[in-house]
């Protein structure tokens, strides 16, 4: 069976259509990744300062085992944090839509 001139307009119309669609969810997904990377530059900024003064208090008192403790909870918390971003970054430019 062979197909007609309108039969493949109209396929190549469908596919076109799912294009533009799914590249449009791209575009939204990478201003939602965009949107994160923001906050996450804004949650750096916010607590720079904080992560600053734990390792100074435990400079000040390096055998108070509360502040080992935090220092090392923090420090945690500082490599999830810089991985997350950097794999949100990464994904924002992989995104070139």
């Amino acid at each position: 069976m062979s197909v007609t001139f309108s039969q493949i307009n109209t396929g190549l119309d469908a596919i076109s259509g799912l294009i533009v669609s799914d590249r449009a969810d791209a575009v939204q997904a990478k201003a939602n990744l965009q949107a994160v990377v923001d906050r996450l530059t804004a949650l750096g900024t916010q607590y720079s300062q904080f992560v600053s003064d734990v390792d100074a208090a435990l400079a000040a008192s390096p055998s108070d085992p509360a502040l080992i403790n935090a220092k090392a909870a923090k420090d945690r918390l500082v490599a999830e944090f810089t991985a997350l971003k950097t794999a949100v970054q990464n994904g924002v430019a992989a995104l070139n839509v």
